[in-house]
Formats: structure tokens, sequence, C-alpha cells
């Protein structure tokens, strides 16, 4: 169970670095 939540946690993060870097990309 605790690793199935370090794994949302690092999709998650994942998924927002992806968001900022299309973000400043379209800036």
């Amino acid at each position: 169970m605790l690793n199935n939540i370090g794994t949302v946690n690092y999709k998650h993060f994942l998924f927002l670095f992806l968001m900022f870097h299309f973000y400043f990309t379209f800036l």
C-alpha cells in the first residue's frame, strides 16, 4: 500500500513537471 501511494505521488509530480514545461514553452 505504501509503495502504491509512492507511485501515485511520483506520477503526480511527473504530470506537474510536464505541465510546467508546456506552460513555459508556450510563454
